[in-house]
């Protein structure tokens, strides 16, 4: 009778814990695969822990590219920040078009500059360089509008 009640209580115990198991697990199939792609969940919640303390050489290239992204947003959004104190005149306009223009266009056609040499021609397609230093010339070199 002992042993017949103990069969019992644990049969219930195991019917128990079976009903806390997910519903896939109960019926012995496969758990079920991610159909979505969840960027938060993927990049930038990596990205924020990596910062925490994990090797960068340990980031996956999904969490580095989000980084990318997001230091890109911060640098345009103070550029913008900054064109947006300034009155756009048309000297101001041609000097932004030109130099965005080039500094753009040495970025997607690197050919443009393959016989520089090595720091140079890195320079040269950053994009960021080639704009700036552009900007710089042509606003010394551009005559004020009156």
């Amino acid at each position: 009778a002992a042993a017949a009640a103990a069969a019992a209580a644990a049969a219930a115990a195991a019917a128990a814990a079976s009903e806390q198991l997910p519903l896939f697990l109960r019926r012995g199939q496969a758990p079920p695969t991610i159909t979505h792609w969840n960027p938060l969940g993927e990049t930038c919640l990596p990205f924020l822990l990596s910062l925490l303390g994990a090797r960068p050489d340990a980031w996956q290239a999904g969490v580095h590219a989000t980084g990318v992204i997001v230091m890109f947003g911060m640098v345009a959004a103070a550029g913008l920040n900054v064109l947006s104190e300034v009155k756009m005149t048309r000297r101001n306009m041609i000097i932004i078009a030109i130099s965005l223009t080039v500094g753009l266009g040495l970025n997607l056609v690197p050919s443009a500059v393959q016989y520089l040499p090595g720091i140079w021609k890195t320079l040269a397609t950053s994009a960021v360089a080639p704009t700036a230093f552009l900007a710089i010339v042509l606003n010394q070199l551009l005559p004020d509008d009156a």
